[in-house]
């Protein structure tokens, strides 16, 4: 894990917590973007919190949100180390 992981972990990580405690899906969605935007210059982070989109995605059987955020696990896990992930965005 490089230096920025290491050191954005702990906070992408109280975001994705906070997520996983609120009943509402539109708080939980919000605290995962956040997380997304903190994470998504490192790799495994932001795969990791496309994976927990993806499980909130799975969660609400929204079919179409789960097919955009297998899309999204790949492309971050394939592009993030080379620098091609649009700053800012949320990916929800």
């Amino acid at each position: 894990m490089n230096n920025f992981a290491r050191r954005i972990r702990p906070f992408g990580s109280r975001e994705i917590a906070a997520a996983w405690r609120s009943p509402d899906p539109a708080t939980r969605m919000a605290h995962l973007e956040r997380a997304h935007v903190l994470g998504q210059a490192s790799t495994r982070e932001h795969v990791r919190t496309h994976l927990h989109m993806l499980a909130c995605a799975g969660r609400r059987g929204d079919v179409h949100d789960i097919a955009g955020q297998l899309f999204r696990v790949l492309g971050a896990a394939a592009f993030t180390g080379v620098g091609m992930v649009p700053a800012g965005n949320t990916g929800g």
